[in-house]
């Protein structure tokens, strides 16, 4: 229950979350490339997934936000 509501309240405050696949598409990552994700937290500041019923999602504008630190060259560039 407390999953459902912690989703009802990002939902209330107008924020967009993706799904971990969603995320991986927008980045063009296969499918099947799990780590690369990971890597990118651990070595180039990407945002940490919210985890909701065992299920990672990632708020939109903290994405947003990582691809304008990418685009100025505040974050180390991106591992392979």
């Amino acid at each position: 229950m407390q999953a459902t509501n912690e989703l009802q309240q990002l939902l209330d405050d107008g924020e967009h979350l993706l799904s971990q696949s969603a995320t991986k598409l927008r980045y063009d990552i296969r499918s099947d490339n799990c780590m690369r994700l990971v890597r990118w937290r651990r070595e180039a500041g990407f945002p940490a997934p919210i985890v909701i019923r065992g299920r990672n999602y990632y708020r939109l504008s903290e994405l947003r936000a990582w691809e304008n630190k990418q685009q100025r060259g505040v974050l180390p560039p991106l591992p392979e």
